[in-house]
């Protein structure tokens, strides 16, 4: 990792009298360091050099030496709409931006997060940057942007924006918040708009509207969706858009607070392979049955407590729909912080010992009576 350490350039734009009397314009350049500018114009590798000096240093007298001198690299520094114009600047020049080509048209893979306080880098310098670059794309080669947490209000969240390529196939925001909810569908809508063949969508929080929402099918070859939070967003016209997807294979939704009722007809999802979902044990009974795969891989419910509800009949639809595919899985008690009230029965799992392929079994938040003839008996079951 390069250190990085920062630069100060001022300039400081003289009057047209002042600059007749000049006979040749000065460079100089002052840091912590106390580097000249023939340390700078003699590198072949400015860019370097400048991402090597990008770390902030509170230092009083850096700031005074860089009040001092001046920096006029720029023809049209000499305008006298200019005169007494006071600014940093990041020295750029077509080597330079060669050299940041070659380092940007690398990235494939990009997370958006506050930096630690020992790399903390002025936001705005994104920016310039951005406006700077003579390409409208910061990053052409990006394919997987994630922001974990796009509510943070500590740093400049709509940054995000400058990450925005046609190259991009997966994007990841987790934490968001109705606040966010524009942003969010400003960037899925940009990347619908600039041809972006997304095939992996992650959002996560809640808040997000209907209209961020409707955006998502219109990725016509997304294969991996995951989706937490955003029940009361949800619509069974929504979901049949999202069924219809020919290349889904990969779906975790959480239909928590969501006004659909238990399904009672066919929502598609033909090719799909793995099902994580988050609802009433009822609703998730309805899922299994008006789903269309026939090789469903993984399947994972989470759901709250549900008295009185005969978990042995999910069970059975469960193995009765994927006999021979299904691989994993999983039952999981919600919230997590529940204490274990929920008593599952040993023969509630009866139902899955003809599953021969099964490879992982998850149980989680349920009380049971675990013996060593029982366990025993799984392993006999299921020994691979």
């Amino acid at each position: 990792m390069i250190d990085r350490k920062l630069i100060v350039i001022s300039t400081t734009y003289k009057s047209v009298h002042q600059r007749r009397h000049t006979e040749s314009r000065t460079v100089s350049l002052s840091t912590h360091k106390e580097l000249n500018a023939n340390d700078f114009f003699s590198n072949t590798d400015l860019l370097l050099k400048i991402f090597d000096y990008l770390l902030w240093d509170d230092d009083d007298e850096l700031s005074k030496l860089g009040q001092r001198n001046s920096v006029q690299a720029c023809p049209s520094a000499g305008s006298s709409d200019m005169q007494n114009f006071r600014s940093p600047l990041v020295l750029r020049g077509p080597t330079d931006w060669s050299r940041f080509d070659f380092y940007a048209n690398r990235v494939k893979n990009f997370s958006y997060i506050r930096d630690p306080d020992h790399l903390d880098i002025a936001l705005h310098v994104y920016f310039r940057i951005a406006q700077l670059l003579p390409s409208p794309i910061l990053l052409p080669s990006l394919q997987y942007i994630r922001c974990p947490s796009i509510s943070s209000n500590d740093f400049l969240i709509s940054g995000i924006c400058l990450s925005l390529s046609p190259s991009l196939v997966a994007v990841e925001i987790r934490e968001i918040t109705s606040v966010e909810d524009k942003l969010c569908g400003t960037f899925l809508y940009t990347l619908l708009n600039d041809g972006a063949e997304l095939v992996k969508i992650i959002l996560r929080g809640e808040g997000l509207g209907k209209e961020s929402m409707a955006l998502i099918p219109r990725f016509e070859k997304l294969r991996v969706l995951e989706l937490g939070g955003m029940g009361d967003s949800l619509s069974l016209p929504w979901l049949e858009r999202v069924g219809a997807l020919s290349a889904l294979t990969d779906l975790d939704l959480d239909f928590i607070d969501s006004p659909i009722l238990p399904l009672a007809k066919t929502v598609g999802f033909k090719h799909l392979r793995s099902l994580s979902i988050s609802a009433s044990l009822p609703f998730i009974l309805s899922f299994v049955v008006n789903i269309s795969t026939d090789q469903l891989d993984t399947f994972v419910c989470l759901s709250p407590p549900e008295p009185g509800f005969d978990m042995k009949l999910l069970f059975e639809d469960v193995v009765s729909r994927w006999p021979s595919s299904l691989r994993c899985f999983g039952l999981r008690l919600t919230p997590e912080d529940t204490e274990a009230e929920e008593k599952l029965p040993l023969d509630t799992l009866k139902p899955l010992f003809p599953l021969h392929n099964l490879r992982m079994l998850s149980l989680r938040g349920y009380l049971m009576d675990i013996s060593d003839d029982l366990m025993e008996e799984w392993a006999k079951t299921w020994q691979t």
